[in-house]
């Protein structure tokens, strides 16, 4: 095939779709490129070429793998999708936490973040706004319809009896005014708002009900490597708490198989 001849502005008209992409992140590359009269699958190919090189010329500056930074990356887009996008220490412990499954030696720079998010244009900082409760649970009715559909159906078919039907859940708890916050979001979105109940302090909370109304007591976890009296409840919450630690104030796979065996089991076995 002949060539294709241009006209003679027509690179100066590419690198200024380039440029116009560059300023405005919500820009389309297809509005780009009309804007330009260039070919849009030019115009992607030039972006994502630039993308490879620059990513390509800072590789040995990173700690993280191309495919570990992209899992990384799925992980906050998802989380953003979610409703809850991740906070800039939540997003450096993951990243940090798979680096040491390699590197137990090394740890991520101050300004990582700073580099990892030049890296990965598809995802910005902003401030998030707050959101009720009530609000972020009446959204997707469909689903919640089709969830309930399925419910009901395995309920009558293998006719599980209401005291049987238990419900378990963890819940995480930001103690500490819970106001604007930079978190991690998808390019382009205007108010992030994170899912929250109000003014919280990092602990989780694991809780568990019955389709009849039996509450068993819960089971708290507190950041720490060991227990300290000051953060167990004497006297007060409910009666048969139990307390765990972890390092990050998370549930474990340990934790919630000694939940199971010595707190969910032993309760719930039939009299």
């Amino acid at each position: 095939m002949p060539k294709r001849d241009h006209p003679p502005d027509y690179e100066k008209r590419l690198l200024e779709a380039l440029e116009d992409l560059k300023k405005d992140p919500t820009l389309s590359i297809a509005k780009a490129a009309g804007r330009r009269g260039v070919p849009a699958t030019t115009v992607r190919d030039r972006k994502n070429k630039g993308a490879q090189n620059s990513r390509a010329a800072h590789q040995h500056e990173c700690h993280l793998s191309p495919a570990q930074e992209d899992a990384l990356v799925k992980w906050a887009l998802f989380q953003d999708d979610m409703g809850i996008p991740p906070r800039q220490e939540l997003l450096k412990e993951k990243a940090e936490a798979i680096l040491h499954t390699t590197n137990p030696d090394i740890n991520i720079g101050k300004r990582w973040i700073e580099r990892f998010m030049k890296r990965h244009k598809e995802l910005q900082m902003k401030f998030t706004q707050r959101l009720d409760r009530q609000r972020a649970a009446a959204g997707n009715p469909k689903i919640m319809e089709k969830h309930f559909s399925i419910f009901k159906k395995a309920v009558g078919d293998y006719k599980v009896i209401i005291d049987n039907i238990w419900n378990m859940d963890e819940k995480g708890f930001l103690m500490g005014l819970a106001t604007k916050a930079k978190v991690i979001c998808r390019r382009g979105r205007r108010n992030p708002r994170y899912t929250c109940d109000g003014s919280r302090e990092l602990i989780t909370v694991l809780e568990c009900v019955s389709a009849g109304g039996r509450l068993l007591p819960p089971m708290i976890v507190t950041k720490g490597a060991h227990h300290y009296s000051g953060n167990h409840i004497r006297g007060q919450g409910t009666p048969g708490s139990v307390y765990a630690h972890s390092p990050k104030g998370w549930t474990t796979n340990e934790l919630g198989l000694l939940w199971l065996q010595h707190h969910y089991k032993p309760l719930t076995r039939p009299e």
